[in-house]
């Protein structure tokens, strides 16, 4: 079984006004919700910050405090509801001297997904009413590796506006039976939107489901929105829209946050560049710090300087260039500012070169001399007989009124995948001719 301290993640508590106990003689004690070294006085109600999950257990901690003037006795403490119990409590009976203090801890194991309360009680006397929800499962947030627990509040963090902010839940069940989740609502958030699994989805145990949000800021300042599990209210997210920026983009793409650009493919050894655009959509300047290209096959940014400062519906483009120096997938990344953006590419492996043959007869007027010529060394096959004293340059007789394409391949037995490309005119034949094959 899960134990859920509610004093970890940074979960906050609910602040009450403070209030003394309402117990006659002993209104000198007060009651205090405690969270780590934070006191927090409880009064007639109190509201358990966060939810658990059936088979999680929520942790809650209160203290008393003896604030009068004389010493004074805790009899008895007593929980009573459904789902809580008493789980930690000094020997009873307690004498409490003045501005002394004792604490006692109420667990909280929902049985099922809903609402639950229960009371709390000193010397038989009723102090206050504990509320607390059960979700279907434990809310998490996961950012690809991790997952942390989700407390009453998520703070999200900042982004400008054009920009999207991702953020990827979970839903898991911890309890030992399957359960259901029939409904995910985002409400009250401007600039938030919701992307949820096709409900209702049901959970068998350990089992989870995902969801996401994003937030597009529409201009700067602070955001919030309340999102709800089976009309239950978890968590309230918090977001910020930064300062006004420049957007980027790419041919005809606007980029956003974390998306990449591809440079397309290209042979190792050779470059290619592409331009990249800043615009200020906003009504007013913008400031661009800095742009930073990093990737050993990527260089940048060219024909632009920064600081630079974009009046309102200016543009400004840059250019960045794709040299691959190794075969494969290539990634560096774009830094505008605080923006990162990722750089792609592919190096590819260059063709095999084309080999040559070449008839001449400049040295030779009544023999005819073949030449192969190469980039990289190859071997010449030849079946006939008897062989050339030489298999890069071979010699033969002239041909006579035949096809020089039959001759060649009869005389020097050639053998090729493709035969040569060209056929060589009967009748005539130039002082110097090329044909082409693969071999």
């Amino acid at each position: 079984m899960m134990i859920v301290q509610r004093t970890a993640y940074g979960v906050q508590r609910l602040l009450l006004v403070a209030a003394l106990l309402p117990i006659g003689g002993f209104a000198q004690l007060q009651l205090l919700q405690v969270n780590g070294t934070t006191e927090t006085p409880v009064g007639a109600s109190y509201d358990a910050a966060g939810s658990a999950s059936p088979g999680d257990t929520l942790d809650i901690r209160f203290r008393i405090k003896n604030l009068g003037a004389a010493s004074t006795s805790v009899q008895t403490i007593a929980v009573s509801g459904t789902g809580f119990k008493l789980s930690s409590s000094p020997l009873l009976p307690y004498t409490l001297a003045t501005q002394a203090e004792v604490d006692f801890h109420v667990a909280f194991s929902p049985t099922g997904s809903g609402s639950f309360s229960a009371t709390i009680a000193l010397n038989t006397i009723v102090v206050t009413t504990i509320r607390a929800t059960a979700l279907p499962g434990s809310l998490l947030s996961f950012n690809g590796t991790t997952e942390m627990p989700v407390g009453a509040t998520y703070d999200a963090g900042s982004v400008a506006p054009g920009d999207t902010l991702d953020m990827r839940f979970r839903i898991k069940n911890m309890g030992v039976g399957p359960t259901t989740v029939q409904t995910i609502t985002l409400s009250s958030g401007t600039g938030f939107q919701l992307q949820q699994p096709l409900l209702p989805y049901i959970l068998a145990p350990q089992a989870e489901v995902e969801f996401y949000v994003f937030f597009s800021p529409p201009g700067s300042g602070p955001f919030s929105a309340t999102l709800a599990v089976n009309t239950i209210g978890v968590t309230k997210i918090s977001a910020t829209g930064a300062a006004p920026v420049a957007l980027l983009s790419f041919g005809m793409a606007q980029l956003t946050t974390g998306s990449t650009a591809d440079l397309g493919q290209i042979e190792i050894g050779t470059s290619v560049t592409k331009t990249f655009t800043l615009t200020n959509s906003n009504s007013a300047p913008v400031s661009i710090g800095s742009i930073a290209v990093t990737g050993v096959a990527f260089q940048g940014p060219i024909g632009i300087a920064t600081p630079l400062q974009l009046a309102a519906g200016a543009s400004a483009g840059f250019q960045v260039t794709f040299a691959p120096q190794l075969s494969g997938q290539a990634r560096g990344t774009l830094t505008v500012d605080q923006r990162t953006f990722n750089l792609t590419g592919l190096g590819l492996v260059p063709p095999l070169p084309k080999g040559t043959i070449v008839v001449s007869r400049r040295r030779y007027p009544s023999r005819w001399r073949l030449h192969r010529r190469w980039r990289e060394p190859a071997r010449w096959r030849c079946n006939s007989s008897p062989r050339p004293a030489c298999p890069m340059t071979p010699r033969f007789s002239s041909f006579r009124g035949r096809s020089i394409r039959r001759r060649l391949r009869s005389r020097l037995g050639i053998r090729t995948r493709n035969s040569l490309v060209n056929r060589i005119s009967r009748s005539r034949l130039e002082p110097r001719l090329e044909a082409s094959f693969s071999p």
